[in-house]
């Protein structure tokens, strides 16, 4: 997601579209960080949403919340007071979009505005469920709020773009490959 695929098998053969595959290296030995926060969960946004829900994590003792929000990054009024409680009570939270392709845009909108004010973390264009990932990694190092809030808005694998082709999710589908960049079907 957010970028174009890293190459195609065709005719047998593996072509690359990319130049900056990380590839496996020999000099690091691959190992299981099991230091991880299981206090993490994430939540979807949807209308009429119960804030009975966020209160549900908070008493039990939840330490990081990914919230999956609509349009921009956004989460029903409803629930303000549920997440304001959350933020004080030291819970992490980070929004993203509950769609494949696009970010956060918290800006853009008062809705916005109030959720970062309530201490929410825009997640850029992470996937939920690697939003979920990292945060749960990133509780595991340090429960300092403003390291985790670091981690969360720093790219370390890739999970972050900088931005999107405008055409990535037709080159995605199939739809597009004039690019040049993909073989035309039959060729």
């Amino acid at each position: 997601i957010g970028d174009i695929p890293l190459g195609y098998v065709f005719n047998g053969k593996v072509d690359l579209l990319k130049d900056d595959i990380r590839r496996r290296r020999d000099d690091i030995t691959p190992y299981a960080d099991l230091n991880i926060e299981e206090k993490v969960a994430l939540i979807h946004s949807y209308p009429g949403m119960d804030p009975e829900i966020i209160e549900h994590y908070i008493d039990k003792g939840y330490k990081g919340l990914v919230l999956a929000g609509t349009g921009l990054g956004h989460f029903p009024h409803t629930t303000f007071k549920a997440l304001e409680r959350a933020n004080q009570q030291g819970i992490v939270m980070t929004m993203v979009v509950q769609t494949l392709w696009g970010f956060t845009g918290m800006d853009v909108y008062v809705t916005g505005r109030e959720l970062q004010g309530l201490g929410i973390i825009p997640g850029q264009n992470m996937l939920p469920e690697t939003a979920y990932a990292k945060m749960v990694w990133a509780l595991g190092k340090t429960q300092d709020r403003k390291e985790v809030e670091r981690i969360m808005s720093t790219n370390i694998a890739g999970e972050i773009t900088k931005g999107e082709l405008p055409n990535g999710y037709q080159i995605m589908q199939g739809i597009e490959s004039s690019l040049k960049l993909l073989p035309k079907i039959g060729t």
